[in-house]
């Protein structure tokens, strides 16, 4: 199960390069589906796909302006720290039945799904 993520498929429509997709496709592995939260580290990113830091910045600030579902691909929040959030990938999972501190229902409609093929 741990290499088990779920993704969007209206992804596929977005305007990615396949190195971004990706990258896109490692944020959604690393997400937090119980707390809703997105686990971004650059340096990460950078040594696993062989790129600076520099140019995943870049690839970031390029999935704020990708829009899926209305909703960018990432929102990022600098403050104190910088933070990131994964709009459009949190409504994916909540239309699904993963609610924050609610796994049950997503697991449960996951379930039936699987069941089904």
């Amino acid at each position: 199960m741990s290499k088990f993520y779920l993704t969007d498929p209206n992804i596929l429509t977005a305007t990615l390069t396949h190195q971004e997709f990706k990258i896109y496709h490692y944020l959604c592995k690393n997400y937090n589906v119980q707390k809703h939260t997105a686990y971004v580290r650059l340096v990460d990113i950078a040594g696993l796909f062989q790129l600076q830091t520099k140019e995943v910045e870049e690839i970031l600030i390029k999935f704020c302006q990708i829009k899926v579902n209305d909703l960018p691909l990432i929102n990022i929040t600098k403050e104190k720290y910088t933070i990131y959030s994964m709009p459009s990938h949190k409504k994916f999972l909540e239309q699904i039945g993963f609610k924050q501190n609610n796994l049950y229902k997503g697991f449960k409609a996951i379930n039936g799904y699987l069941k089904q093929l």
